[in-house]
């Protein structure tokens, strides 16, 4: 039996389940008496070693020589014990005293390191068969991987993120506090993206870390578990040949997503990796097993559901398998039948939970959201698109060759390009999930026997993904700078921004803990009217004008209900016009008298700066939303 065994994994993740909530109980409960770090975690590992041991034994491994195995168990408790106390003295010294977190982590590192030892230590025959009778195989390809996932966690921990992301995760604090998605906060994207962030601010606040700091431990364990599955799905292969594929996967997921990590496109690949190789198995008529095929299934159905566009990869696929497999095509099967479950079960909970998407948010992005689209010159000329093609040549001069694994990548980096295409916008985070495939698929190409000129297109690819990675680096945001200088002038102040572009106030609102008044993330819907002021000789068509006047009313309330002690506003350009937004705003007479209580200070760069300079005694009009 393979280390990768899914069925003992899944066996010895429950088993290991039980004994991290019991450990982890005794711990924090070590914790709160005052107890310390070292003796609380040692006592909290101590309560679960025998109640372990009887269950991997006997179930896990199902091992009938239970008491010859009990001194190798506990060696390998020892050292997987000695690396999880290691994490704790580390994180110690990085600042985490006394902090739940850090058992967190180092639970995850002993985990990982106790099963490995189990599997190839404790029950494992000395002819090379596990006690449950199986061969071994070569497993240092996951083992490096393994290392990689672990070294990375320190390494982004304190990285930044992107203001969508910082959004998302200011979203789910609302939402946990029970703000209504679409009624008290007007966001233009669906729901899945801020429900599946809910449950990480929820852990956040429990384990008292940053909110940024957890969605990138979430998704960087989620790209774990995407490349756990596709080490999983690659066990029949070479260790050499497993190690370029799980190499080019951990750097589409962990290194190439630095600028853009944890956006809906990053999850997307994570979520379309693995199920592409598990199409190019069916392809091959290659057996999978069934568990392995449904948390591909749910993985991918995750993913492909954050936008639209992405139904275009698994519909491409099986547009292929059909093609391909002709009469012995399979239409329903474990992971198309998990898509359309999860599909399904999506859309009710669309309708049920958030109806205000369909009826409020869907008819404002067809009236006002044609302000962000891009000159196609632009969008299809960035440095991406010279990586796509050079992709695409590397697959014509290996074409000879080209496996099905390869294939299915090429067809899913397609799917994204469309849908990158689609979106018309030309931003780096839209082109992410087709990079990341197409560095898959051209590692997937490599074989022994091809000329230096094939390796040299393929290695251009490498080359070019890793410099656009290495010029763009982690987020940041050029707007900082000038925007931290008005935050640091007025600390603790709540806000409200009049801009189309979120990036001129987050995510510095958020990480120097000012507070948001407004209902949107940005007033994006100036950019289509200052589109149509500009075409249109100063008139805004009917539905922009009702649009314009929904708008103003809403920021009217927001202002009753939570008065802001700072209006930062940036007017809005087109065609060498400038839409003065705070003009556009006073449109309305209220607003005009709301802002008639502001001050204007000395201007930053892009920035106006409006202070409060009075109390005002106009109560709101209807119920207020609590911030959180």
């Amino acid at each position: 039996m393979t280390l990768l065994d899914v069925g003992r994994v899944v066996r010895f993740g429950a088993v290991g389940f039980i004994n991290t909530v019991v450990g982890y109980a005794v711990i924090v409960t070590g914790l709160a008496l005052g107890l310390g770090d070292v003796v609380s975690n040692m006592i909290g590992y101590a309560c679960g070693l025998a109640l372990g041991y009887a269950l991997n034994a006997r179930w896990t491994f199902a091992d009938r020589a239970v008491h010859g195995r009990l001194p190798r168990y506990v060696v390998a408790f020892i050292i997987a014990y000695g690396a999880n106390l290691a994490v704790v003295l580390a994180m110690r010294a990085a600042g985490f005293i006394d902090h739940p977190f850090s058992h967190l982590v180092s639970a995850v590192v002993y985990s990982l390191l106790f099963y490995a030892l189990n599997a190839r230590f404790v029950f494992h025959d000395r002819g090379g068969a596990t006690s449950t009778g199986g061969a071994s195989g070569n497993h240092w390809p996951e083992l490096l991987l393994g290392l990689l996932l672990l070294l990375s966690l320190p390494l982004l921990w304190r990285m930044p993120i992107s203001h969508d992301v910082v959004w998302q995760m200011w979203i789910a604090r609302q939402l946990n506090g029970g703000v209504r998605l679409y009624t008290d906060i007007l966001e233009i994207n669906p729901p899945l993206w801020f429900w599946m962030a809910m449950p990480v601010e929820r852990l956040a606040q429990v384990l008292d870390i940053p909110a940024a700091q957890a969605i990138v431990t979430a998704v960087l364990a989620l790209a774990g578990l995407a490349l756990a599955l596709l080490a999983a799905l690659l066990a029949d292969e070479s260790p050499r040949r497993r190690a370029v594929l799980l190499g080019a996967a951990f750097a589409a997921l962990v290194v190439i997503p630095l600028s853009e990590f944890a956006q809906r496109e990053h999850i997307a690949l994570i979520a379309a990796l693995p199920y592409l190789v598990l199409a190019a198995r069916r392809a091959q008529g290659r057996a999978t097993s069934l568990p392995l095929t449904l948390a591909v299934g749910l993985l991918a159905a995750a993913g492909f559901a954050l936008k639209h566009y992405f139904v275009l990869v698994p519909l491409l696929l099986e547009l292929w398998l059909l093609l391909r497999l002709r009469r012995s095509y399979a239409p329903f099967r474990p992971e198309t039948l998990m898509l359309a479950l999860c599909a399904l079960m999506y859309a009710a909970a669309v309708v049920l939970f958030a109806p205000d998407f369909l009826s409020v948010i869907v008819p404002r992005v067809v009236v006002a959201y044609h302000g962000y689209e891009a000159p196609m010159t632009l969008v299809l000329t960035r440095g991406w698109c010279l990586l796509w093609l050079a992709g695409f040549v590397a697959a014509v001069r290996f074409r000879d060759v080209l496996s099905p694994l390869a294939m299915a990548g090429l067809l899913t980096a397609l799917g994204f390009m469309v849908g990158y295409v689609a979106q018309a916008k030309g931003w780096g985070y839209h082109a992410l999930p087709a990079t990341g495939a197409v560095v898959f698929a051209v590692a997937a190409m490599l074989r022994r026997g091809r000329d230096h000129l094939d390796y040299a297109w393929a290695g251009t690819v490498l080359v070019l993904a890793m410099g656009i990675t290495l010029m763009r680096g982690p987020y940041g945001n050029r707007n900082d700078l000038a925007l931290e200088a008005i935050l640091r002038d007025h600390p603790g102040s709540s806000v409200l921004a009049l801009t189309s572009n979120p990036s001129y106030v987050w995510p510095a609102v958020e990480v120097h803990g000012n507070s948001w008044i407004s209902r949107h993330f940005a007033f994006w819907m100036l950019r289509a009217m200052a589109m149509e002021l500009t075409e249109r000789g100063g008139v805004l068509t009917p539905e922009l004008d009702a649009a314009a006047r929904t708008m103003r009313t809403e920021t009217y309330d927001d202002m009753l209900c939570h008065p802001p002690d700072l209006i930062l506003a940036v007017d809005v350009g087109y065609k060498g016009r400038r839409l003065d937004v705070k003009t556009f705003f006073e449109r309305d007479e209220r607003l005009r008298h709301l802002f008639s209580f502001y001050e204007q200070e000395e201007s930053r760069e892009h920035y106006r700066v409006y202070r409060r300079a009075r109390d005002w005694d106009i109560p709101p009009e209807g119920p207020c939303r609590p911030l959180f």
